[in-house]
């Protein structure tokens, strides 16, 4: 080595360190907000605005964003350093196969009460400008109550109507596929004043203002379901808007405060509002586990509390990372199967339960 080349490494050696130091700094703090960010959303949900989005980013994601930084950071830390790093990845990797997508719990099915009967429900939200698929029938095959959403742009009705042989019935934005007897319907738009998620202002059909319908099914005579509960099953329908900027929380209390003013047609002496729901399903646009779910009717719960299997997600159909589309349940029945199905087309794939009612 000759002496120029000393040198030149002496005069080196201080910048790569400062770069070193700088590079650790960096990756140091972006590993930290990272951190945050994944623990702060996951405690407080959509309770706060500001961490909405951040709640709405899947735990992988946080995933490889906290090991880019841990492999760039690997060199530079100390050995108890690198075992908090193995601690971290630990946690994020068993909370995303565990309560994120349930991957632990296994097979779909649990068992009900002995020989009760079930009834199955389909719902899908079938929204998709212009139709670039086929629908699959499959998704409607052995139910007995398929509810269909914004299908008016859609072959659905069609195809499901043939596959299923099952009669069907309008509310609101809402078309029900089914032999049981309708009782009692209502419906109500939301009053949202948001836009769907991608639309021009001024263009047709962009505002979201958001639906709400409910109906009351009992056996119908060429029908045999037996499993509704007394009085017949309650099944709310709601569809709300996509907007990400739109508060879930503030979205939630609206539509509960809508639903419950609402007047429609139930009759002298009837409460006000919606009847209480057996089952709620919809295209809520707000992911599991968010505190604003149990905002629209307090006292339900997930289908998934009731039954075990993998949820992965319902959006986007191809690729589904998040859970919007969702099946809550009332005190008079239990969920023995829930599912997601890919329907073929549509932004969203299709829910089903199966439901039993308590006796």
């Amino acid at each position: 080595m000759t002496g120029s080349d000393s040198q030149s490494d002496a005069r080196a050696s201080p910048a790569d360190g400062a770069g070193r130091r700088v590079a650790r700094v960096v990756a140091m703090a972006a590993l930290v907000v990272v951190t945050l960010a994944w623990v702060g959303s996951r405690v407080l949900t959509d309770r706060v605005g500001s961490v909405q989005l951040a709640w709405w980013v899947p735990t992988w994601v946080y995933l490889a964003g906290a090991l880019v930084g841990i492999v760039v950071l690997w060199r530079m830390v100390t050995r108890r350093t690198r075992l908090g790093f193995v601690v971290l990845v630990l946690l994020m990797v068993g909370y995303w196969l565990g309560p994120e997508w349930r991957m632990h719990t296994g097979p779909h099915r649990v068992f009900g009460a002995y020989g009760e009967p079930t009834v199955r429900v389909v719902f899908w939200n079938t929204w998709e400008d212009p139709q670039t698929g086929l629908v699959d029938p499959s998704i409607g095959e052995g139910a007995d109550v398929v509810i269909l959403a914004n299908s008016w742009r859609s072959d659905a009705p069609e195809v499901l109507r043939e596959s299923t042989g099952l009669g069907s019935a309008s509310i609101g934005r809402f078309l029900i596929l089914s032999d049981c007897e309708i009782l009692e319907v209502g419906s109500t738009q939301l009053g949202f004043t948001t836009r769907h998620a991608g639309a021009q202002p001024g263009e047709p059909g962009a505002v979201d203002s958001g639906a709400a319908a409910y109906v009351i099914l009992a056996p119908g005579p060429d029908s045999s379901v037996t499993a509704f509960p007394d009085g017949g099953l309650v099944v709310w329908m709601l569809d709300l808007p996509s907007s990400p900027s739109l508060s879930r929380v503030r979205a939630a209390r609206q539509a509960r405060e809508v639903i419950e003013r609402y007047a429609g047609e139930r009759g002298d002496g009837a409460p006000g509002g919606f009847p209480a729901p057996d089952l709620i399903v919809g295209d809520f646009n707000i992911p599991r586990r968010s505190a604003s779910l149990g905002l629209i009717a307090p006292g339900t719960r997930d289908a998934g509390v009731d039954t075990t299997g993998a949820l992965v997600g319902t959006w986007p159909r191809r690729t589904p990372v998040l859970w919007i589309d969702h099946a809550r349940l009332g005190d008079r029945v239990r969920a023995i199967t829930y599912e997601a199905m890919d329907p073929g087309t549509s932004r969203h794939r299709a829910i089903g339960v199966d439901v039993q009612a308590v006796r």
